[in-house]
Parts: C-alpha cells; structure tokens; sequence
C-alpha cells in the first residue's frame, strides 16, 4: 500500500493563486518566443525551451521575480539531471521546474481550487510503502525510494522481466531495495 503523492497543507489566508502571466512573461522577456511550452498546474511549473543554451538566463530571470512568482525553488541544470534525465537527450523532461512557496498554487485566481498536492515539496514526496508478501521474513526498510519502483518491484516478486516496462528500461528503475530479490534471490 502506498499513495502517488502526500498532500501539502494550504493557509486559506496565505493563499496565492499566482498570476499565471509571471513565468512566461519571465521566459520571454530573455528572448521573445523562446518559451516553447509551459505548464502550471498548480503544484509546480514545468518549463520548456527552445534554446536550451539560454536555461541559465532564464533562470536568472525567474530569480527577479522570486517574491512576485512567490518561487521556492528553480530546478534546472545539473541539480535537474541528478532527479530526472537530462532535459537534452529527454524531450519529456522540462528544461526548468519552479517550486512555489510552500501555500502557494499556480493557478487562475478565478480557480475554485483551493489546495494542491502532488507537487515536490517534502509533504508531497514523503509517502509511506508498505508491501506484504508472505514468503518474505519481516523486516523494516528505512530508505528512501521511489513510488516509480513498486512496478518492477510486483514483476519480479511474480517472477517477470520488469525491463519489459518501457518506463523502467528508459529510466533504469531498479526494484526496492532490501528485499531478498534485491539481493539476486528469486522469491519462492
């Protein structure tokens, strides 16, 4: 048992639905159409360059309007490739992620929305994992993973090639760790 994502706590006082104009005018305002496509859905936004070379002038634009775009944190350059695959070679991948202000949700002010999850604050991400599989002895696991690995985790405790997932072959997701199968060992 698990959950995709937690749910960050809003202050319906400190509330902000970002104007949603802010990170492009930011993109295009280094260079006009360099913004190839955006999204804000709330809990972040994801942004896509033409030019990728011009990322780090981007960047620089969003910190001039940190307070006004109420940004956390600007992912992107190599602090991006560590958690995603590198944005070059990856067309999914965005070339920039902003992380509003924890209470702060990119979304039209006329939204109804009035709270968001999913997003990659630490409320967002800390999810617990539990798994029973009776063969297995008991044993707690204090090690942060990944929900993407409870796939290849459930096909190789069947006993099936989780590499035919074209998610994990791209990603290389490995299974949890700690389990006997972890280990080489094959489940009864």
């Amino acid at each position: 048992m698990t959950a995709k994502h937690g749910d960050t706590p809003i202050d319906p006082a400190k509330r902000v639905a970002a104007d949603l104009g802010i990170i492009p005018a930011a993109v295009n305002g280094v260079k006009d159409g360099l913004l190839a496509a955006a999204m804000q859905d709330g809990s972040v936004a994801l942004i896509w360059l033409r030019d990728q070379s011009r990322t780090n002038d981007v960047v620089a634009a969003l910190r001039q309007r940190q307070e006004q775009a109420r940004i956390q944190e600007i992912i992107s350059g190599e602090s991006l490739k560590l958690r995603f695959n590198d944005p070059a070679v990856d067309p999914r991948v965005p070339d920039i992620i902003v992380q509003p202000m924890l209470g702060t949700i990119y979304v039209s002010p006329a939204s109804a929305f009035i709270a968001e999850h999913g997003g990659m604050t630490d409320p967002d991400m800390h999810v617990a994992l539990l798994m029973s599989m009776p063969h297995f002895d008991k044993v707690t696991i204090q090690f942060p993973v990944q929900t993407t690995q409870v796939a290849p985790t459930i096909l190789t405790a069947l006993g099936l090639d989780p590499a035919q997932l074209k998610s994990v072959r791209i990603e290389r997701t490995p299974v949890l760790p700690g389990l006997p199968f972890d280990r080489g060992l094959k489940p009864n």
